[in-house]
């Protein structure tokens, strides 16, 4: 397979664009077609931690990921990148230990030290006192999603990819059981690859090539804080929560949205308050120091999991010429440069050096999309 061929990524989000970019260093042809705005949706509203998910087959890509991110963010530029480790808190009532999670982590080749109680209070001021200890991960940081997911943008125009806002695809145009491209709601984009990459609605458009991909799209809910002085560079999480400090001082901090969202169609870019709510108190709960800090402004995104909460990466499923990188979970903003090596591979030489077939869509056989 040629690398100079002709791809149509559906997505223009941060796995999208890595995908884009990569493909157009091998000297593909490729244009990016988004239903909005190119970087609008939950590429660019989430919560900027760069510490992807290490679960079974999420292990060698989270690995390659955080490999990726350094030569990145100096790439980039100006994107609020820093590594400066991560801390995940585990609470007392936790069912588990720090103990437990350094080896689990460790027997997936990452590096992680366990931290007690008084060695998180020294990194992170005013924690709570009700916590068994904590995780400290050196190689995880943070970044600036908007500006990243911009950046990655407007790299991948540099290196001549197309980008087409407000864009709706409509239809996949196939011949002989391969894909020849795409119809948008005002023109029609030629390709002999099409890459469903559109997050949340991975189904939607995996449905117009014959394919159903089971996603449960969910909101996540973020609160930003008025500018403080410096409380630590690492991004932490626990207690459900997620959490770090930008350069302006702002804490920006979020977790899982309400659960009675409606299917992915209905979808709308608000806010709750219960969650607000949640949010507010598990911090207070994590942090009793930040009590008294005033909130300036709060904002949704979007994650589409899969019932097993693993992405599919599948090359096979569907017409000849159609790749799915959807279903992330969250965890494809930390992710999508590694996976942006690894669909173009499987795109140029049919191969990856990484083990996909776990990802693969068939392992949910009978089970039908949300």
């Amino acid at each position: 397979m040629s690398a100079a061929r002709d791809v149509v990524v559906i997505g223009g989000g941060v796995v999208g664009l890595c995908i884009a970019g990569e493909l157009a260093g091998r000297g593909a042809h490729v244009t990016v077609v988004d239903a909005g705005a190119i970087a609008g949706a939950a590429s660019s509203r989430n919560g900027g931690q760069l510490s992807p998910g290490i679960d079974g087959a999420w292990a060698p890509i989270a690995r390659r990921a955080l490999e990726l991110w350094p030569a990145l963010g100096e790439r980039l530029g100006d994107i609020g990148y820093l590594r400066e480790g991560g801390l995940y808190l585990v609470m007392s009532a936790d069912a588990t230990t720090p103990e437990e999670i350094v080896a689990y982590r460790r027997e997936r080749g990452f590096v992680a030290e366990t931290l007690t109680p008084a060695e998180c209070a020294r990194r992170l001021p005013g924690l709570a006192r009700e916590i068994k200890g904590g995780v400290f991960s050196p190689k995880h940081g943070q970044v600036d999603p908007f500006l990243a997911t911009r950046a990655l943008a407007r790299e991948a125009e540099s290196k001549g990819v197309g980008l087409v806002a407000h864009a709706p695809v409509i239809a996949i145009d196939t011949t002989g059981g391969r894909v020849e491209g795409v119809r948008t709601d005002r023109e029609r984009v030629v390709a002999d690859v099409v890459v469903d990459a559109a997050g949340p609605w991975a189904d939607q458009v995996a449905a117009l090539a014959g394919v159903r991909v089971p996603v449960a799209p969910r909101r996540i809910e973020i609160v930003a804080s008025e500018s403080l002085a410096p409380i630590t560079r690492m991004v932490w999480g626990g207690n459900g929560l997620y959490c770090r400090q930008d350069a302006r001082g702002r804490l920006h901090f979020g977790a899982e949205g309400p659960p009675w969202d409606p299917p992915a169609r209905h979808f709308m870019l608000d806010v709750t308050a219960p969650t607000l709510q949640r949010i507010g108190r598990r911090m207070l709960e994590l942090v009793p120091g930040l009590a008294g800090v005033g909130v300036t402004h709060a904002w949704s995104g979007i994650i589409a999991p899969t019932p097993d909460l693993m992405p599919v990466i599948d090359a096979t499923a569907g017409p000849s010429g159609f790749v799915i990188a959807a279903a992330f979970a969250g965890n494809g903003f930390g992710t999508a440069p590694a996976v942006g090596e690894i669909v173009a591979d499987l795109i140029t030489t049919g191969r990856s050096t990484f083990d996909v077939t776990p990802l693969a869509l068939d392992r949910f056989a009978g089970v039908s999309a949300v």
